[in-house]
C-alpha cells in the first residue's frame, strides 16, 4: 500500500516537471514579449490553481500589463489592471527572486490606494503573491523589471511558493530574452512547428476570441412624437358642421377645434319641450280633477311618470347641445385624424371615434419597438443612439425615461417591446420623423452572442 502511494506522489511529481518544463520551452518559442507573458499568465493555472495572475513590466517610472489571465490582449484600462499598477509602483524595490505575500488589512507599508486597490483585487478574502522575476546573468544593466503577480482566493496554499520560485527563474529568463533580443530572428524562423501544434494553436485562438467581451447591441426603427399625447374622442354620433383649426395649429386647452351639426339636436330639444308642456298641462288638469272625480285619480301617478321621462328627454338634449362643440383637451399642437380640415367637415362621427390629437410636453421623444427576439437587452441598462434615415451621418443622443413591461402587437403582426427615449440633442426635428436606433446593452461573451443567434435561427426554421 505504501509502495503505491510512493509511486502515485512520483508520477504526480514527474507530471508536475513536465509541465514545467513545457511553460519554459512554449514561452521561449513564443514569436514576441506579448505571446510569452500570455502563457507565463496562463499556463500555470493548472500547476498553482489561482483565481488571477498578471506579468506587469516596470521601466521608465511606468507600469504596463504584459500578461495576463484569461484574456486574449490586456487591457490597460480594466480595474483589475489598474489595481495590479497602483500595488507595483509601491514594491518596486522588491528583493529578486523572493516571493512577498500581500492580504488585505495585513500590509501597512502599502499606501492608502494601494491598500484599496489590494482588497478590491483580492475581493477581500484573497491573497496575492508577488514575486519580482529575477534577472538573467545574459543581461546586463537591464533597465526594466517583471513582476508575476498571482491573485488566490483564500491564503496562498503551502505547495504555491516552492512551485512559484522553480518556476521564476524560467518564466524570468524568457521574459528578459524577448525584451533584450535574447533569441535570434534566425534562430526563430529555423524552428519547424508541426501541423498538430498549428491546429492546436488555432483552436486555443478560436476559444480565446470566444471569451472577448462585447457589448450586446440590436438595431430596431424609431418614430419621433411628443412626450405627452392627449386624443380627443367623439361623445355621440351626429355630423360635423365645421373645423375652426388647421392641423399642425398650436391650441390653448378649452379652445373650440369642431362644432357638431346642431340643427337636429335643436328639432330634437323643441320636440321634448312641447311633450314636456304638453304632459305638463295635462297633468295639471287630472290631478285638479281628482278631487272631484275619484275616478280620474289612478292617472294622476301614470302621468308624473310620464312628466319626469319628458324632463329626462329635456335634459338629454339640452345635455347634446352643450357638448357640440369639441374643446382641445390640452395644449400643445393640433393633430387632425383627418389630416386636415376640410375633410373633418361634414364627416359623420360615431361615438369612441378618434377626432384629433393633441401633441404637448417640452422636447421630444424617440418612440423605439423592440422585437421580441431580442428583447434580453432590455434585462439590463441600455444605452440608445438614433439614426436618422434623412440624416444618417449624424447621431442623435438620447437618454432612456421608459420601458413597457408588456409587448404589444403592431401591424405587421409582430409581438414588440416599446421604448421611450428622450432627445437630447438640439436639432430641426418634427414629429413623425422615422430612423434607425442602435440600443446598447451589457457586456457578454461573443462566443454567448454567436450561440444566442444560432440557437434563435434554429428555433424559427
Amino acid at each position: 500500500m505504501e509502495k503505491s502511494q510512493e509511486n502515485r506522489e512520483l508520477a504526480a511529481r514527474l507530471r508536475a516537471l513536465g509541465v514545467m518544463l513545457k511553460i519554459g520551452r512554449d514561452m521561449n518559442d513564443a514569436q514576441d514579449l506579448a505571446a510569452a507573458a500570455a502563457i507565463a499568465a496562463n499556463s500555470c493555472e493548472v500547476l498553482l490553481h489561482f483565481r488571477s495572475a498578471f506579468i506587469a513590466e516596470f521601466g521608465a517610472g511606468k507600469v504596463s500589463i504584459a500578461g495576463q489571465y484569461g484574456v486574449f490582449e490586456p487591457d490597460p484600462h480594466s480595474d483589475p489592471a489598474g489595481n495590479v499598477c497602483r500595488i507595483c509602483r509601491e514594491i518596486t524595490s522588491l528583493e529578486p527572486g523572493k516571493c512577498r505575500i500581500l492580504k488585505n488589512g495585513g500590509d501597512e507599508e502599502l499606501s492608502g490606494p494601494a491598500r484599496e486597490a489590494l482588497s478590491s483585487l483580492t475581493e477581500g478574502t484573497g491573497e496575492l503573491a508577488v514575486i519580482k522575476l529575477p534577472c538573467p546573468g545574459f543581461v546586463k544593466n537591464a533597465d526594466t523589471a517583471f513582476f508575476w503577480i498571482i491573485d488566490f482566493p483564500g491564503p496562498v496554499p503551502g505547495y504555491a511558493l516552492p512551485t512559484i520560485n522553480l518556476l521564476a527563474g524560467s518564466i524570468g529568463a524568457s521574459l528578459f530574452a524577448h525584451r533584450f533580443g535574447g533569441f535570434s530572428s534566425a534562430g526563430r524562423i529555423g524552428r519547424q512547428i508541426s501541423k498538430r501544434k498549428i491546429y492546436f494553436l488555432i483552436a486555443a485562438v478560436i476559444a480565446g476570441i470566444m471569451f472577448i467581451p462585447v457589448r450586446e447591441q440590436i438595431n430596431a426603427e424609431f418614430l419621433l412624437r411628443a412626450p405627452e399625447i392627449t386624443s380627443s374622442y367623439a361623445l355621440f354620433d351626429g355630423p360635423v358642421a365645421e373645423c375652426l383649426k388647421q392641423d399642425g395649429e398650436t391650441v390653448k386647452a378649452g379652445e373650440i377645434v369642431a362644432r357638431y351639426d346642431t340643427s337636429q339636436l335643436r328639432f330634437r330639444l323643441d320636440s321634448a319641450r312641447s311633450r314636456l308642456a304638453e304632459i305638463q298641462k295635462e297633468y295639471e288638469l287630472e290631478n285638479s280633477a281628482s278631487f272631484s272625480d275619484r275616478s280620474r285619480l289612478g292617472r294622476v301617478p301614470l302621468l308624473a311618470a310620464k312628466l319626469d321621462g319628458a324632463r329626462v328627454d329635456v335634459k338629454e338634449a339640452m345635455w347634446y347641445l352643450t357638448h357640440a362643440e369639441i374643446p382641445a383637451p390640452a395644449s400643445g399642437v393640433l393633430a387632425l385624424a383627418d389630416g386636415r380640415a376640410e375633410l373633418l367637415k361634414n364627416r359623420v362621427l360615431r361615438t369612441g371615434d378618434r377626432i384629433f390629437d393633441i401633441y404637448g410636453g417640452s422636447g421630444m421623444v424617440a418612440e423605439i419597438r423592440v422585437n421580441e427576439r431580442d428583447s434580453s437587452i432590455l434585462l439590463s441598462d441600455i444605452d440608445v443612439s438614433c439614426f436618422l434615415y434623412t440624416q444618417p451621418e449624424t447621431e442623435i443622443r438620447t437618454r432612456v425615461i421608459d420601458v413597457r413591461q408588456y409587448p404589444e402587437r403592431t401591424e405587421q403582426n409582430v409581438w414588440c417591446y416599446k421604448v421611450l427615449a428622450r432627445i437630447e440633442d438640439k436639432m430641426p426635428l418634427r414629429y413623425g420623423m422615422r430612423g434607425i436606433a442602435k440600443l446598447r446593452g451589457r457586456r457578454v461573451t461573443l462566443g454567448y452572442m454567436l450561440f444566442k443567434n444560432a440557437v434563435l435561427y434554429l428555433r424559427w426554421l
